[in-house]
């Protein structure tokens, strides 16, 4: 791979791993477009989120070692399997990131610095209309709601990924897997760059009848 190749994979890089933040998504929680759901079902969002986390990253880190040969055979196809590589990269350290914390918002689930305030949200349908704004109840107090009561601070991609980072899961979550899909395409097109040299050079080494 030329140097030429090189900076063209490193501009691609660039431009793909910054168009997320340029497209400007939802990055901070909205308690207004939270939904209603339990803490049991919240936990179980948890668990299916780390699940395919661990999944993602395990295919990705795969993939990543294949592109490596095709980087060593210095192709054309070199440029698109470092984009790839990149792409996969970025993915694997959004998702790390996201594993890393999922034990301490499960916690976060049951704790007092977890609260949402809503003041214009409608009260969830398990909640009797007389009863207390359940947007600001203290979790920790007993008639805080049980975990099967619906309720707006459940919705775990509102939730922050942690305490400092003020980005919601929903965010990270969508990185990784806009970062995995744009690793997906290089992939593919490093596939089909690296098919065609090979037929093209089986066809001019091939000897003539």
């Amino acid at each position: 791979m030329t140097s030429r190749d090189l900076f063209v994979a490193a501009a691609l890089s660039v431009v793909l791993l910054s168009s997320l933040w340029l497209w400007k998504p939802r990055k901070f929680p909205a308690p207004e477009l939270a939904v209603c759901a339990t803490k049991t079902e919240a936990l179980a969002a948890l668990d299916l989120i780390k699940e395919w986390g661990t999944w993602l990253t395990g295919i990705q880190t795969a993939a990543i070692a294949g592109l490596a040969l095709v980087i060593k055979r210095r192709t054309r196809a070199a440029v698109f399997a470092t984009v790839a590589i990149a792409m996969f990269g970025a993915s694997i350290i959004a998702d790390t990131a996201l594993l890393g914390n999922l034990p301490r918002m499960a916690l976060r689930l049951s704790s007092p610095a977890h609260v949402v305030t809503c003041e214009t949200c409608e009260p969830c349908p398990s909640i009797a209309s007389n009863a207390p704004d359940r947007d600001s109840i203290n979790i920790d107090s007993p008639e805080g709601p049980s975990p099967e009561r619906l309720d707006r601070r459940y919705d775990v991609y509102e939730m922050t990924v942690s305490e400092t980072s003020g980005i919601r899961l929903g965010f990270a979550y969508m990185l990784s897997h806009w970062y995995f899909i744009f690793g997906v395409v290089a992939f593919a097109a490093a596939f089909v760059v690296e098919l065609t040299t090979r037929r093209a050079s089986r066809r001019l080494h091939r000897p003539a009848r």
